[in-house]
């Protein structure tokens, strides 16, 4: 049998390494997302855009410290929670920065323990993400193939 694929004109060719994609199953295993291009994928492949953006890096160390600050003070102003799959924006930030189960002081999460609608701070504690995660490992909530969303009943998959 005859190869289609020599006589196909390729639907992308990446501009670095020539991967040339015939197929869409292809182009969107091996490319990069583009909203704005025609297909809806960059003239990269994944490879190359890493490569890319890697040199970049290390290039420019600034830019790393910039995302860094800005994270922070998104943060200082930005005091955000969780709570039964909607962001609520708080006056002023609930955490401490201290893992109620550890000890550990950076980023902590707020983990639910029971969910009051009338009050979705009650029945919380602060947990890193450590603590967090093997908190919803033992009760269940949460496997390696999901999680089960206790709102709805529903399996999610990953």
């Amino acid at each position: 049998m005859l190869c289609l694929t020599f006589f196909m004109e390729p639907l992308l060719v990446c501009k670095d390494c020539g991967l040339k994609a015939y197929t869409l199953e292809k182009v969107q295993k091996k490319f990069v997302k583009h909203k704005r291009s025609p297909l809806g994928y960059c003239n990269w492949c994944k490879e190359c855009q890493n490569v890319y953006r890697r040199k970049w890096r290390q290039d420019h160390p600034e830019s790393r410290e910039k995302d860094r600050e800005y994270a922070r003070r998104y943060r200082e102003t930005h005091h955000r929670i969780l709570f039964k799959d909607a962001r609520l924006q708080l006056a002023e930030d609930p955490r401490t920065g201290i893992c109620f189960e550890c000890g550990f002081k950076g980023d902590t999460q707020i983990h639910h323990d029971v969910y009051d609608p009338s009050d979705p701070l009650a029945h919380t504690r602060e947990l890193c993400k450590s603590c967090h995660t093997k908190e919803h490992w033992n009760n269940g909530s949460f496997d390696q193939r999901g999680y089960y969303n206790r709102w709805t009943g529903e399996h999610v998959p990953p």
